[in-house]
């Protein structure tokens, strides 16, 4: 057996896997600094969110999305809609909240720091009344696709449970 070719390429291999593995390091320290600076945002929808007003007896129901900023930059929120049929969509204007709405509105924008949380909210009746205003537009067999927008235009998106047709006025 010769001694000097079996240690030559033990060299070799060692050689070999040692700058695979430099390369492997590398490309992970370079993926996780982007990582590191990424946006986050996640979205849950919610239906069922109502205010009660202990002075009236009276129960209002909201529909709406949290907004939550699980990454490590913050991010300011622009604005918020609704998707409607042929890539369409609709944003949610300011309202001019009065009563118990205020309780509830979310004037925009809003900066969102790591970690932090927002609700937008809608009441469910005039949610009921923009879906029938734009009921032409509205495919009831998929469910809704809301949305928000930040700062650079990047847009996130979250879909209801239900199909629309379930949010429509009975």
């Amino acid at each position: 057996m010769d001694w000097n070719l079996f240690w030559t390429a033990f060299g070799a291999i060692g050689g070999t896997l040692g700058a695979v593995a430099t390369t492997a390091a590398v490309v992970v320290a370079l993926w996780q600094t982007k990582y590191s600076q990424k946006k986050i945002i996640k979205l849950a929808f919610s239906d069922n969110f109502q205010l009660y007003n202990p002075n009236t007896g009276e129960s209002v129901k909201f529909i709406g999305i949290s907004v939550t900023n699980t990454g490590n930059r913050k991010v300011i929120i622009r604005t918020w809609g609704v998707h409607l049929k042929e890539g369409s969509a609709i944003v949610m204007p300011p309202v001019d909240a009065n009563g118990i709405e205020k309780m509830v509105y979310t004037k925009l924008p809003q900066t969102l720091d790591l970690e932090e949380s927002i609700d937008l909210q809608w009441q469910k009746d005039k949610f009921q009344l923009f879906l029938e205003a734009n009921e032409d537009n509205i495919e009831k067999s998929k469910p809704l696709v809301f949305y928000v927008n930040d700062s650079t235009g990047k847009q996130y998106t979250v879909k209801t449970k239900e199909n629309a047709s379930c949010y429509f006025k009975e």
